[in-house]
């Protein structure tokens, strides 16, 4: 279950994205975009994406428009929703 896999009991990983979006899918399922900017954006999100996969998501990995780079985590039921940004982004 997704919501195991991103316990409160594993290890704190903060990713510090420079922008973070959340948008209802269905079904109480949710998607998140940890999107970065900057010199550094493309190795961030790239450190993300890896992070974020070993820890049992799904991911895409795209390029914005505004030349950010963009981990889009999802769908996920309500509770991992919660779990991720818990443990990845506050």
């Amino acid at each position: 279950m997704v919501s195991d896999i991103v316990s409160a009991t594993e290890p704190q990983a903060k990713l510090r994205p420079n922008r973070i979006a959340i948008w209802p899918i269905d079904d109480d399922r949710y998607g998140i975009d940890f999107t970065y900017h900057g010199a550094t954006g493309y190795a961030d999100a790239e450190f993300a994406d890896t992070i974020i996969k070993n820890a049992g998501l799904r991911t895409t990995f795209r390029q914005e428009l505004d030349q950010a780079w963009t981990v889009r985590i999802g769908p996920v039921p309500r509770s991992a929703m919660l779990a991720t940004l818990q443990r990845f982004a506050f």
